[in-house]
C-alpha cells in the first residue's frame, strides 16, 4: 500500500506556519508522520492504480493506527465514536471524530471527501487524573487523558500541540506494550532477560532506567535520573537532573538540577539549571532558563525564556480562553500553559497568563517601575523603588 500526504490544514498561530513544521516528539509533525509510515511498512507515493492511505499534512497518527487501517483494506475515512475521546479532543477541533486519514480505492481521486466512515476498534482507555488536592476538583471533573497505541488527531491550534505531544508519548508506551503482548513467548523471555540484565537487581526504578533508549554519544551525569525516556545523539543530562517519560532530541541539554517530565525537547533545545518542565514541547534551539516551572507549554524554534519567567497554568474560574480564528474562545480545559513563538524572547520577571500566545520574533519585558536604575536615597535609612528611582521610605 502507498501513502499520500495532502494539503488539508491552515497555518497555526502564533507560529504562522502549517503544522507539519511544528515540534512533535523532539522532531516535527511531518517527520513523525514519516516515522509512523515507515514503522508500519507503508511507502509514500502516488499511484492511482493502487489503494492509497491518504492523510492530511496536519494530522498526527501512530504506526498502530496505520496497521489497523491496512487490515481493514476498504475505502473510507476514519471515524472515532469513543465518547471519552470526543470529550477530550473536541475543543478547538473542526471535527474530532473524523481526523483527516483514511483509505482511497484504486482509480479514485486522493481525497477523503464523501467517503464512508471507517470505524476501527482503537482500544482507547481513559487515565483519570489523580485527585491531589480539593482545589483541583474542577480539573478532575473534566476527565483525564484518553489514549492508546492507535490514535489520530488533527492539529488546528497550538493547544493541540500540547495535547498531541502527550498523546504521542503515551502511544509509544502503549505500542511497546502491544508489541510485547503480541510477540512469541521466546522473544518475551529474551527481552525480559535483557531488561533485567541491564537493570541489575530488579526494582521498579532500575527497570525504568533500563528501558531507556540512549544514543552512544549522549552524556548523562552519574547523579542524574533518566527513566523511560529517549535521549538523542550528543544530548547532555547534567548533575542531579531528572528526566522521566521524555524524548530528548540530538544535542539538547538538560542542565544541573533541572526536572523534566512527559516533555519533548527538540534538537539543541536547552533546559536551564533548576528548571521544572512538565507536559511541555520545545522546538529546535529553544531555551528555557531557570524559573518557577512551566507546565503544558509550547516553546517555538530558537525562542528564549529568561530566568524568573512565570507561566500560569491553572484557572480556578471558567475554562481557559485562547485566541482562535480572530475570536476569544474556550480551550475546553482549566489546565493550560502558554505558547512562545519562534525566535521570541521573554525577559526576566515576565508573568504569562494561561492560554497566552507570544508572537514570533516578539521581545517581551517585565514592567520597569520597580526596577532599580537610579539611587536617590540616603544610605542608612530604609529605601524603596518608585519609577526606577531608589528613594527613602516616608515614615510617620
Amino acid at each position: 500500500m502507498l501513502a499520500l500526504r495532502v494539503q488539508a490544514s491552515a497555518p497555526i498561530a502564533p507560529f504562522d506556519e502549517e503544522p507539519g513544521t511544528l515540534p512533535m516528539l523532539a522532531r516535527t509533525l511531518r517527520q513523525t508522520q514519516d516515522d509512523a509510515l515507515a514503522a508500519a511498512g507503508v511507502v509514500q507515493g502516488d499511484d492511482a492504480s493502487q489503494p492509497r492511505l491518504v492523510f492530511g499534512d496536519g494530522t498526527f497518527f501512530t504506526p498502530s493506527l496505520v496497521r489497523k487501517l491496512r487490515r481493514l483494506n476498504r475505502p473510507g475515512r476514519l471515524r472515532i465514536r469513543d465518547e471519552g475521546w470526543l470529550r477530550m479532543a473536541s475543543p478547538l477541533a473542526t471535527d474530532a471524530s473524523a481526523p483527516y486519514i483514511g483509505l482511497v480505492a484504486p482509480g479514485q481521486p486522493a481525497t477523503l471527501d464523501g467517503l464512508p466512515d471507517l470505524e476501527v476498534d482503537l482500544e482507547l482507555s481513559p487515565s483519570p487524573p489523580a485527585v491531589v488536592h480539593p482545589a483541583f476538583a474542577h480539573v478532575v471533573a473534566e476527565g483525564g487523558l484518553v489514549a492508546g497505541a492507535a490514535i489520530a488527531h488533527d492539529i488546528e491550534h497550538w493547544v493541540h500541540l500540547v495535547r498531541v505531544n502527550l498523546l504521542a508519548l503515551t502511544a509509544r508506551a502503549a505500542e511497546i506494550t502491544e508489541r510485547f503482548n503480541q510477540a512469541p513467548w521466546w522473544w518475551k523471555v529474551g527481552r525480559a532477560a535483557e531488561v533485567l540484565w541491564a537493570a541489575g537487581w530488579p526494582s521498579e526504578a532500575r527497570i525504568h532506567r533500563a528501558v531507556c533508549r540512549v544514543a552512544r554519544s549522549a552524556k548523562i551525569h552519574p547523579s542524574a535520573v533518566v527513566e523511560v525516556s529517549e535521549v538523542g545523539a550528543g544530548a547532555v543530562i547534567g548533575p542531579l537532573a531528572v528526566v522521566r517519560g521524555c524524548v530528548v532530541g540530538p544535542g539538547a541539554t538538560v542542565d544541573a538540577q533541572a526536572h523534566v517530565v512527559a516533555s519533548s525537547l527538540g534538537p539543541r533545545a536547552q533546559v536551564g539549571r533548576g528548571t521544572h518542565l512538565a507536559l511541555c514541547s520545545l522546538g529546535e534551539g529553544a531555551m528555557v532558563s531557570h524559573g518557577w516551572g512551566h507546565q503544558a507549554c509550547v516553546f517555538g524554534r530558537d525562542s528564549f525564556v529568561a530566568q524568573g519567567v512565570t507561566t500560569l497554568d491553572l484557572s480556578f474560574g471558567g475554562p481557559v480562553r485562547v485566541d482562535h480564528q480572530g475570536r476569544r474562545v474556550s480551550a475546553g480545559t482549566h489546565f493550560l500553559g502558554s505558547c512562545v513563538g519562534h525566535r521570541a524572547r521573554v525577559g526576566a520577571g515576565v508573568r504569562l497568563g494561561y492560554g497566552m500566545a507570544v508572537p514570533n520574533d516578539a521581545l517581551l519585558v517585565a514592567p520597569a517601575a520597580d526596577l532599580a536604575r537610579r539611587w536617590l536615597a540616603p544610605v542608612g535609612g530604609p529605601a524603596t523603588i518608585v519609577d526606577g528611582a531608589v528613594v527613602p521610605v516616608k515614615t510617620g
